[in-house]
């Protein structure tokens, strides 16, 4: 990873103690072309310098740390309790070239970091427990770099997870709404699995550079 050729093909597959699914993300973005580098929050703390290489990051699902603090608590304070980790995040963040995305726990440690512009919680299932189910859900008028011309576009995906209910806690409700790039397609559980408010299930950046799923 030293020596990593900095280039606009570059993503950074990011997970720590307890994550999963990585290795399909790592999987979806060979298969669409870009040069993959599996990266670990320790591998970050011995060199923060790797995130300059990147262009593009990926935080993954699964249970950082067992979710024992709640929902990416763990990961959250791993990166926010380390001065150079933190600076790290912050400056690719702040570049202008990058790109992100966040599933799962990496969408619920996105929304601590403040990458998506509008604030919300993510919090307990409405039905108490965890749901893995197949859903259908619809892309909103968006301007995401990941989501764009797809307005209109009903499919299915997976959702697993016990904390998803996702609530707005801004006065004002159309924020979060002109963020939403994608929508449970009912309002009723379990095709809402969770409870989010509007069924929104995805948001991005204001800048459509940065999505959470």
């Amino acid at each position: 990873l030293n020596n990593v050729i900095n280039n606009k093909y570059n993503v950074g597959i990011i997970r720590d103690e307890g994550s999963n699914g990585d290795r399909e993300m790592i999987a979806a973005f060979e298969m669409a072309g870009f040069n993959v580098f599996d990266i670990s929050i320790n591998e970050l703390l011995k060199n923060t310098n790797i995130l300059n290489n990147m262009r593009g990051l990926a935080f993954v699902g699964g249970f950082s740390y067992g979710d024992a603090l709640g929902s990416a608590n763990g990961w959250y304070n791993v990166i926010k309790n380390n001065i150079e980790i933190n600076k790290a995040f912050g400056k690719f963040y702040n570049r202008t070239d990058t790109f992100s995305i966040g599933i799962c726990n990496g969408f619920q440690l996105m929304s601590k970091m403040g990458w998506l512009d509008v604030n919300f919680n993510l919090i307990k299932n409405d039905s108490g427990k965890f749901e893995s189910r197949f859903v259908p859900v619809k892309v909103e008028k968006n301007n995401s770099i990941f989501l764009k011309n797809m307005e209109g576009l009903k499919m299915g995906i997976w959702v697993a997870h016990g904390e998803g209910k996702l609530i707005n806690t801004t006065d004002n409700k159309n924020s979060i709404n002109n963020n939403c790039v994608m929508r449970y397609c009912d309002n009723k559980y379990p095709l809402n699995p969770n409870g989010s408010t509007d069924n929104i299930t995805g948001l991005t950046s204001n800048n459509g550079r940065h999505l959470g799923m």
